[in-house]
């Protein structure tokens, strides 16, 4: 549950939220995970805990998952390793080509990988080793990282969602990411939905959005380009109280963007 208490908790355990932030703004504050090392982010963890919210999408259409990894939910032939190794592969070849060989080397000494997530450390310690931090591939797989959407919370609970109580929404539509290659532009995607609360375990007096963080990058991410908080759908039960509905459809209005 993302209650304001737990968001505190959260962010002072991640230490790129707590540097300087009186004194930089959220983009150059999110730009700083570029220059971090890969490993000192949470990524290594995230992907492979992350990896069936995934995809990336080319002007072309959707790279991963493609269709034969679509049925992956319900195939054990398409486990998290292999979908991992998918997704990595499918990145590498749409920004670094040269770059595959030399990460199916690194896949073909540490597969099969053990399912626990912690596990998965030697094998992005020696990619991290084999493609080195200016890797393109790397840059983009930092932004994997669950203290993006964190940005997103602390904005939310500062505005809109103060006098609010959110809970995660759990399944498939309550967290995805999108890695986008648009023009010439990267573009890095957290998708969240949430159910809100006036008053806490009252229904009557609850909903649920989505909303999501968008940054844009330049294709050598080497700049953010921008920071935006983009607020998708609301959705109410049959029994919700009339005025707390009309309170939320004028607040959280579908399509709205706030710059961070």
């Amino acid at each position: 549950m993302c209650l304001l208490s737990n968001l505190k908790n959260k962010t002072e355990n991640v230490s790129l939220l707590n540097d300087n932030r009186d004194d930089e703004s959220v983009p150059e504050r999110l730009l700083k995970l570029t220059r971090k090392c890969f490993l000192e982010t949470s990524a290594a963890n995230d992907i492979p805990r992350l990896i069936k919210r995934i995809c990336i999408i080319s002007e072309q259409g959707t790279l991963f998952p493609c269709s034969i990894t679509n049925t992956h939910e319900t195939s054990s032939a398409f486990d998290k390793e292999k979908l991992v190794r998918l997704f990595v592969n499918t990145l590498a070849g749409y920004v670094e080509p040269q770059k595959m060989d030399i990460i199916e080397n690194v896949f073909e000494s540490h597969i099969p990988c053990d399912r626990e997530c912690k596990k998965w450390l030697p094998f992005f310690q020696d990619l991290t080793c084999a493609l080195t931090e200016k890797s393109l591939t790397l840059q983009i797989l930092k932004y994997v990282n669950q203290s993006v959407i964190l940005y997103g919370y602390e904005h939310l609970y500062r505005t809109l969602c103060r006098d609010l109580t959110l809970k995660d929404v759990r399944g498939p539509t309550g967290w995805r990411i999108q890695i986008q290659f648009l023009r010439h532009t990267f573009h890095i995607v957290h998708q969240r939905r949430e159910q809100a609360f006036v008053d806490f375990g009252d229904m009557q007096r609850s909903f649920e959005f989505e909303w999501e963080i968008r940054l844009v990058f330049d294709k050598n991410m080497n700049a953010l380009q921008s920071a935006t908080l983009l607020l998708g759908k609301t959705y109410f039960p049959n029994n919700i109280d009339e005025e707390t509905k009309l309170k939320v459809q004028q607040t959280f209005i579908e399509g709205l963007h706030i710059a961070l």
